[in-house]
């Protein structure tokens, strides 16, 4: 999960701008002084895919007022 903060438009930006194959917002919502934005992303975590992942995040972020928090991430085992 990624996490986002600031204003609602620029926020809708973000989400908009990682409409990509794995991406998907997962949460907009008003928090005490801004709005959040977390979005996630489904993939392993070898190095080029998480190289790529930050670029997506990157591209996403420029020119915009917004704060990323950053990121966390779940384990699961394959089946």
């Amino acid at each position: 999960m990624h996490f986002f903060y600031g204003d609602r438009a620029e926020l809708y930006d973000v989400a908009e701008r990682l409409e990509r194959p794995g991406w998907q917002e997962v949460e907009l919502a008003r928090g005490a002084d801004d709005f959040r934005l977390v979005a996630t992303k489904i993939t392993d975590l070898l190095d080029n895919s998480v190289s790529e992942m930050m670029a997506d995040v990157e591209q996403a972020l420029s020119g915009l007022n917004v704060t990323y928090d950053g990121w966390e991430t779940s384990i699961e085992k394959p089946n």
